[in-house]
């Protein structure tokens, strides 16, 4: 059997964008579910380093190459976001 393989080929310009989109998206998603995980449940060690890492990510200097967001206001606003519907509960 004998497969043919055709070659595709990428624009490298708008593929290297879309992986450093993706991992800050990564990072962003991974935040939320950890920090909400911490709320739950404030012994949760796991999450917790989970959220210590994504933090240290976000303010990293690879974080400020891959996007030209401040790193600051992402986490104030993710915080309040995060928050806002726990505090309402309680």
């Amino acid at each position: 059997m004998v497969i043919k393989m055709r070659r595709i080929y990428f624009d490298n310009k708008y593929g290297y964008e879309s992986l450093a989109q993706s991992i800050v998206l990564q990072a962003v998603k991974d935040y939320i579910r950890s920090y909400r995980a911490v709320l739950k449940n404030p012994r949760n060690d796991e999450a917790a380093a989970m959220m210590k890492e994504c933090e240290d990510f976000i303010e990293s200097r690879w974080f400020r190459m891959l996007c030209d967001l401040d790193p600051e206001e992402l986490l104030y606003r993710l915080d309040r976001e995060i928050e806002a519907p726990y505090y309402r509960r309680t």
